[in-house]
């Protein structure tokens, strides 16, 4: 397998190598590549045919941009996270909704915890969504049982539409998408509300500035985009689902972040687009790729950073030294 790489930062070239072997070998589809140290480039990489600026749905980890959206709405008293989402759209209310829809809060469906029993979106496809959403049964009390469901994360984006008063591409437009630098994405649509939870499409080259950002506590080159607190308080445990699999994945959830193992924090998106954050060491991982074929193949990257690429990267930054090769 030919591909070009870029190494700097101290990161070996055999780690490197490891790791992409491991996936290749699991069956895992690396399409774009970037781990960095200190904000510098520790290893950065796209494998043919794909390009490290090609952009391509994100699935889920749409989700984590909707949490910010949240946050720079919060951030500029738009809305509050414990505020009630009967209280933001009175009017979508049903008479005949559950008592948990009129009780359930934005931090609730942040973070996975709505009150529903499945995910809401297949009674959303049709009709008014976030109608459809507060008539949904919902047999838990909210704030109390994690069941993910997209369905929650397209109503966060609604409210932080009906505040604003525009679509979330639009509201985000000069607040998030300019300031690091990516350019207009797009982004689906139901029912005449962003999605939100899925149907955003960027590249590995968008996601790097984003996950940068979170990294610094919301800064990008000198500009406040999204207050600290949001982001301690999105990136920390707010639920957690013990059946959902292997130890990365049952160390908890956020505001539309998965809490990791190594005291990590992720975005995640089907099939492995990735971006993770180990506060403790200053570093970041940022993958796109095409596990759908493989079970537990999100797993595979997960386990092959761990094992093979986290080792093989210095403690301290060290002087940039990129250079490409061919392998």
């Amino acid at each position: 397998m030919a591909f070009m790489y870029t190494l700097g930062c101290g990161v070996t070239k055999a780690s490197l190598a490891a790791f992409i072997r491991r996936a290749h070998e699991s069956g895992v589809d690396i399409h774009a590549l970037s781990y960095r140290k200190n904000g510098q480039v520790a290893a950065e990489l796209a494998l043919p045919p794909y390009a490290f600026d090609q952009r391509a749905q994100l699935y889920s980890l749409s989700k984590s941009f909707t949490s910010i959206a949240v946050g720079i709405a919060a951030d500029e008293g738009l809305l509050r996270a414990d505020e009630k989402i009967a209280d933001i759209f009175p009017d979508k209310l049903p008479a005949d909704a559950p008592e948990a829809a009129r009780e359930a809060r934005l931090c609730d469906l942040l973070s996975m915890q709505s009150g529903h029993a499945v995910c809401a979106l297949e009674s959303m496809l049709e009709g008014d969504p976030v109608a459809k959403f507060l008539q949904a049964p919902m047999p838990h009390k909210p704030g109390t049982t994690f069941v993910y469901s997209t369905g929650a994360t397209c109503v966060c984006a609604a409210a932080v539409e009906r505040r604003a008063g525009m679509p979330l591409t639009d509201y985000l437009e000069e607040r998030l998408f300019r300031p690091l630098g990516i350019a207009r994405p797009r982004w689906k649509t139901l029912g005449g509300v962003t999605l939100g939870g899925v149907g955003l499409y960027l590249s590995a080259a968008d996601l790097v500035p984003f996950a940068e950002m979170l990294r610094c506590g919301g800064v990008y080159n000198g500009r406040r985009i999204v207050s600290e607190q949001w982001i301690k308080a999105a990136t920390s445990r707010h639920s957690i689902d013990v059946n959902n699999g292997s130890h990365d994945w049952t160390a908890g959830y956020g505001y539309q972040f998965w809490r990791l193992t190594h005291n990590a924090w992720s975005m995640y998106g089907m099939g492995g687009q990735l971006a993770i954050c180990l506060p403790d060491q200053d570093m970041l991982l940022v993958t796109t790729a095409d596990t759908q074929p493989l079970a537990g193949g999100v797993q595979t990257i997960l386990d092959a950073f761990w094992n093979c690429l986290l080792p093989g990267v210095a403690d301290a930054a060290l002087p940039a030294n990129p250079a490409a090769y061919a392998e």
